[in-house]
């Protein structure tokens, strides 16, 4: 049964934007809990071009990508901005899933657009039985797809629908 995040700063649960840029004044932000700040670190770090660590915020291997392409996908980027949806958390097996919906933009450095809509399933094994070394909480899968609506009209997705569990 999937009930809601609890709520530990309002502002992340309503919508949260972070305009960002690669300029150098854009300050590192690397934190994985709660749940929605590791979405706002991964986007930090894509912004800031430090793909190593927005390739490491996932557990494995991103499906149908290595490194390489990850960059590549992401190198012209300028800008992102980003909207969360209500999260909502289950248990499972020693560990606790929380999907994320969300709206993305993202400019290229020509100013391109793109809108998407789609959602993160984040992942942690229930901290007190973990063994050294400890996994916080990481990107277990994301689906997002494209949509022709500005950005300020776009809802997050609907994670039950983007997510296949």
């Amino acid at each position: 049964m999937m009930r809601a995040a609890a709520p530990l700063l309002l502002f992340v649960l309503t919508a949260f934007y972070v305009a960002t840029s690669k300029a150098q004044e854009l300050p590192y932000m690397d934190n994985r809990s709660p749940p929605q700040s590791l979405v706002a670190s991964y986007f930090n770090a894509l912004s800031k071009g430090e793909f190593a660590r927005a390739w490491s915020y996932w557990d494995n291997e991103i499906a149908g990508t290595n490194f390489e392409s990850f960059v590549e996908g992401f190198t012209n980027t300028q800008s992102i901005i980003f909207k969360l949806g209500q999260p909502m958390s289950e248990g499972a097996a020693g560990s606790i899933f929380t999907s994320i919906p969300l709206a993305v933009e993202y400019t290229d450095e020509d100013g391109w657009k793109e809108n998407y809509r789609g959602c993160f399933l984040v992942r942690i094994a229930i901290p007190d039985i973990q063994n050294p070394p400890f996994l916080g909480h990481h990107f277990w899968e994301g689906n997002f797809i494209p949509v022709d609506t500005e950005f300020e009209n776009t809802a997050p997705g609907i994670c039950d629908e983007l997510l296949q569990k």
